[in-house]
C-alpha cells in the first residue's frame, strides 16, 4: 500500500445520503473539487470513514469496526474502499498534496475567482441578469430605506428567495451605495475550518469586486494567518458568497471592496458546552470587525438561511402542524435577529440543540457581535420547499440592523 492507505486518513469531505440506481447509498464529495472522482459507497459501510483517522493501520480497520460498530467487513472490502478512496484524492498522500498545490496555483493564477454557479443559479450574461434581478425589486413594489450596518441575507437559490432578496436589498440600497467597505461573511457548508478567506477577488457577470488587502490582512492576524488560507479552495464551490455578491454589484451599480470571509460551523461550541467567544479566535475576528465598523463606511453582509428539515435533511415529513411549530422556534431566533443580539440568537439555538439545523448560525453570530448597537429591522419570513412533496423546508428571512 502507498502512504495514503498504510494509516489512511480521510480528507474533509461531505458525505451524503441519496438514491443511486434505485438504492440509498453514501456519496463522498470533495469540498474542494480536487478529486478526481465522486466515491458512492454502501452505508452499511459508511461508519469505517470514521476511523480513517491516520491512527489506525489499514490491516486493523475490519477489527476496529467490529469492535466499535459491530460491522462485519473483510479485509478484501477495506482495501477496495481504501483503494477507492485513495484513487479519489480523497485520502491525504504525496498525490493529493501534489494536486493541492497544482490546483491552489491555478486558483491564483486565474483572474478572479471562477463564478462557480454562471449559468445555473443565475444568468451569466450581464444583461440577462440584471434584467432577472430588476424583475424582483419591481414585485417588491415601493419600501422605506434603512439604516445600518449590517444585512443578515438569505442564500437560498434565487426563484425560492426572491421575495425576501429583494425587499432586504431594495430597503438597503442607500447604505450600500455609499458604503466604502463591505465584508462577505458566508456559511460554508463543507469546510472543517473556523473560518477561511480568500486572496483571489470575487467576480459576478456585472464585473470584479476588489478585495481590501488591509482589512483581509487584519482579519488573517486576528484567525492567523496559515488557518486563514488553509482552506481557500472552499471558496470556489460556495455558493453562500457568490449569490450575495450578485446582489451587492446590482444595487450599487458599480464596484466597491470586499472581504469574503466563510465562516465554518459553531456546532463545536455546542457539543462541548462552551461560548464562541470562549475562542481567542473568534474573539480576535470580533475585535477587527469591530475595528473595521468604525474606521469607515463599511457594511457587514452575513449571508445565511434558518432552518433545514424534512426528508431532504434527514428527518421527518414537515405537514402542516410541523410547519407551524417550525415558525413558532424560527421566530425565537428572529427575535434575537431583530434586537441584533447575537448571544441571544445563539442561547436559542442552543437550547433546542440546533434541532432545525439552521445553517446562518455562524456568519450571523459574527456579524451581530461586531455592532456596537442593539435594533434590527426585520424582512420577511418564508419557508421555502425543498423537496417534490413539499414535505421538507428552508425558512429564510432578512435583517438590517445596527
Amino acid at each position: 500500500m502507498n502512504d495514503g492507505r498504510e494509516f489512511p486518513r480521510l480528507r474533509t469531505v461531505s458525505p451524503r445520503y441519496t438514491t443511486h440506481l434505485g438504492r440509498q447509498v453514501v456519496m463522498i464529495e470533495d469540498p474542494l473539487q480536487i478529486a478526481q472522482r465522486t466515491v458512492v459507497i454502501a452505508p452499511e459501510i459508511a461508519p469505517v470513514l470514521l476511523l480513517c483517522d491516520g491512527t489506525t493501520p489499514a490491516a486493523a480497520l475490519a477489527a476496529r469496526a467490529h469492535e466499535r460498530f459491530g460491522i462485519e467487513i473483510g479485509t478484501p472490502a477495506i482495501e477496495k474502499l481504501l483503494r477507492l478512496l485513495d484513487d479519489a484524492l480523497l485520502l491525504e498522500s504525496p498525490a493529493y498534496d501534489t494536486a493541492h498545490a497544482a490546483a491552489r496555483a491555478a486558483y491564483h493564477a486565474a483572474p478572479h475567482r471562477p463564478m462557480t454557479f454562471a449559468g445555473q443559479a443565475y444568468p451569466a450574461d450581464a444583461t440577462t441578469c440584471a434584467a432577472l434581478l430588476d424583475g424582483y425589486l419591481d414585485a417588491a413594489g415601493d419600501v422605506r430605506q434603512h439604516a445600518g450596518q449590517v444585512l443578515l441575507s438569505p442564500h437560498i437559490d434565487y426563484p425560492r428567495g426572491s421575495a425576501i432578496y429583494a425587499q432586504l436589498y431594495k430597503r438597503a440600497h442607500d447604505l450600500l451605495r455609499d458604503a466604502e467597505l463591505v465584508i462577505l461573511l458566508g456559511t460554508d457548508h463543507h469546510g472543517g475550518e473556523l473560518f477561511t478567506l480568500t486572496r483571489q477577488q470575487y467576480a459576478t457577470p456585472l464585473g470584479v469586486l476588489p478585495n481590501d488587502d488591509d482589512a483581509r490582512d487584519a482579519l488573517a492576524t486576528a484567525i492567523g494567518a496559515e488557518a486563514a488560507y488553509a482552506g481557500e479552495l472552499l471558496h470556489t464551490g460556495e455558493h453562500s458568497l457568490e449569490l450575495v455578491a450578485l446582489w451587492l454589484q446590482h444595487i450599487r451599480g458599480s464596484a466597491v471592496p470586499v472581504v469574503p470571509l466563510l465562516c465554518g460551523s459553531f456546532a463545536r461550541y455546542m457539543i462541548d458546552g462552551t461560548a464562541p467567544l470562549d475562542n481567542p479566535g473568534v474573539a480576535a475576528t470580533v475585535r477587527v470587525l469591530r475595528e473595521l465598523l468604525s474606521a469607515k463606511r463599511t457594511v457587514i453582509v452575513a449571508s445565511g438561511d434558518l432552518s433545514h428539515v424534512g426528508p431532504a435533511f434527514g428527518g421527518t415529513a414537515q405537514r402542516e402542524q410541523e410547519k407551524l411549530a417550525l415558525r413558532a422556534s424560527d421566530y425565537t431566533v428572529m427575535r434575537a435577529l431583530e434586537r441584533a443580539d447575537a448571544d441571544a440568537m445563539y442561547q436559542a439555538i442552543v437550547t433546542t440543540g440546533d434541532s432545525t439545523n439552521i445553517c446562518g448560525t455562524a456568519p450571523f453570530f459574527l456579524a451581530l457581535s461586531a455592532l456596537a448597537g442593539n435594533h434590527g429591522h426585520r424582512v420577511g419570513y418564508a419557508q421555502c420547499p425543498a423537496d417534490n412533496r413539499n414535505t421538507s423546508v428552508v425558512s429564510i428571512t432578512g435583517v438590517i440592523a445596527r
